[in-house]
């Protein structure tokens, strides 16, 4: 028998895991249609390791860059709100911005203001931080015009 810690999180309902991979593949597309630089990236929901760290500290949703360009999610983020869920996205987005600078300048530190920062000089949507876990978020405003967006990249030409 495993141990409460070893255990891993039950699974996802579908709805939840859709709300997650759309909400990635709309700030993917906004992001690429601005910067033709950043390639395909892989997508992982339940990664082990993010699974642990955020049983520990629970601030902790994401991570990236430990497969190459990818952006790792703990399931539970799938129940934050829409703000902080497009948020964390986009930060972990604007590291792997940071790493395509990095190419270019290697002494460009990739870490959280900078992510924030490349995120915003390629859409100019800031991140912005709240709450009692001081998690990132984007405005409503925001959000709308990256879903905007992503429906005009989806609409079929008639």
């Amino acid at each position: 028998m495993t141990s409460p810690s070893k255990r891993l999180p039950p699974p996802l309902p579908s709805s939840r895991v859709r709300r997650i991979q759309v909400a990635f593949g709309q700030l993917y597309d906004f992001l690429r249609r601005r910067d033709r630089r950043l390639r395909r990236i892989r997508f992982m929901i339940g990664c082990p390791e993010v699974e642990k760290v955020h049983r520990k500290t629970f601030r902790i949703f994401a991570h990236q860059g430990h497969y190459g360009q990818s952006v790792c999610v703990a399931g539970d983020i799938a129940y934050l709100p829409t703000g902080e869920l497009y948020g964390i996205l986009a930060h972990e987005l604007g590291h792997i911005m940071v790493d395509i600078l990095r190419r270019y300048d290697k002494h460009i530190w990739n870490d959280q203001d900078t992510a924030d920062l490349a995120w915003y000089l390629e859409t100019h949507i800031p991140i912005l931080y709240r709450g009692k876990l001081r998690l990132e978020f984007l405005e409503d405003r925001d959000i709308r015009e990256i879903r905007r967006e992503a429906r005009e990249i989806v609409r079929p030409r008639r």
